[in-house]
């Protein structure tokens, strides 16, 4: 085995002479590894024709993304009748463990849209192009999984269930629940403190 390593200043065309030799040596039948330690991945690139794929930096976000969010699924869960999450997202996932385990019924309120929410956040991130597509893609999938485990889908208005048939749900799971009190239903029962 023999190793060549190039290095110097940004902009002399290291990647560009390595890409160059490592194809020419491929194409004598020599078997050829290129490590790359540059950030924009000039290297991978160029040996694909131009195609890009995920960095090592990229999957290591990846990685610490799914340890973040799934964190959530470490604790031993109580048998309760009914599981609540507030957002169509990770903090809904105890919730159809539970559905599953014992059988509970699974509320979903939303005050915002959280898949939603994501997307316009994403939209001005500054996180890299692979990540952010791996990252919206595992939160898109989390949604989809609340909405369609869930047994009752509460927003707070009716604008947002638009939102929440266009991501799968069914209309007869929706029963939105308006902010504040009808101080009119609970009028018998109030008791003001002067």
């Amino acid at each position: 085995m023999k190793q060549i390593a190039f290095y110097g200043k940004g902009g002399i065309g290291k990647s560009t002479t390595v890409c160059n030799i490592a194809a020419a040596l491929a194409d004598e039948g020599k078997k050829v590894m290129v490590i790359g330690c540059d950030p924009k991945a000039d290297c991978t690139s160029n040996l694909r024709g131009g195609g890009d794929i995920p960095t090592v930096l990229d999957m290591i976000e990846g990685l610490r993304y799914i340890f973040r969010f799934f964190i959530t699924l470490l604790p031993s869960l109580p048998e309760a009748h009914i599981y609540h999450s507030s957002a169509a997202a990770f903090c809904g996932l105890p919730c159809i463990v539970a559905k599953k385990k014992f059988g509970s019924k699974f509320l979903l309120t939303e005050h915002g849209i959280y898949i939603r929410e994501q997307y316009l956040a994403a939209s001005r991130n500054q996180t890299a192009y692979r990540t952010k597509e791996f990252l919206m893609g595992l939160i898109t999938t989390v949604s989809k999984l609340s909405y369609h485990f869930a047994d009752i889908i509460s927003p707070v208005c009716n604008y947002n269930s638009r939102w929440e048939i266009q991501w799968g749900v069914e209309k007869n799971k929706i029963l939105t629940i308006y902010n504040g009190i009808d101080l009119n239903r609970y009028k018998n029962n109030l008791y003001y403190i002067h």
